[in-house]
């Protein structure tokens, strides 16, 4: 599939998915045309299309807390810890925020499998936010851009 389609693919089964969970579109759309916002739970999650070498990809990702200036040696052992329980959802550091995030590749994507990336992933980050903001004095995020 061409390039170009893989990006309207993608955001056809997103936008197919945030109806089918009875959200509104106009509400859930980022800044550009391949982003969207959500809030599930106590978890805000970025669904973003983009391209790589290796062709287009969804990735939904969701801020949980500024990396603390202690204790990053415990937290980042307890994150990969957690990273070795789950399949499809990993923890991660972007700039100085650690999120959770989910990836894959859109040639294939359905919605059904799209909406089951969406519930885990935002499942694993709003449980594990609020967990690891007490446990490291940590301060939320909830805005990445």
């Amino acid at each position: 599939m061409i390039m170009e389609n893989l990006f309207e693919h993608a955001k056809q089964v997103i936008e197919a998915g945030i109806a089918q969970l009875g959200l509104n579109l106009e509400e859930c759309r980022g800044r550009n045309p391949y982003e969207w916002i959500l809030t599930r739970g106590s978890a805000k999650i970025y669904v973003i299309v983009k391209s790589n070498d290796e062709g287009v990809l969804i990735v939904i990702l969701s801020p949980i807390m500024l990396l603390p200036e202690n204790n990053q040696k415990e937290l980042a052992l307890e994150l990969l810890r957690l990273n070795h329980l789950f399949v499809g959802v990993s923890f991660t550091l972007y700039e100085n925020v650690i999120c959770a995030a989910s990836l894959r590749y859109v040639e294939g994507l359905d919605v059904k499998e799209f909406l089951d990336l969406l519930n885990f992933q935002s499942s694993v980050a709003d449980h594990f936010d609020d967990i690891l903001i007490e446990k490291y004095q940590g301060i939320k995020v909830t805005d990445i851009s």
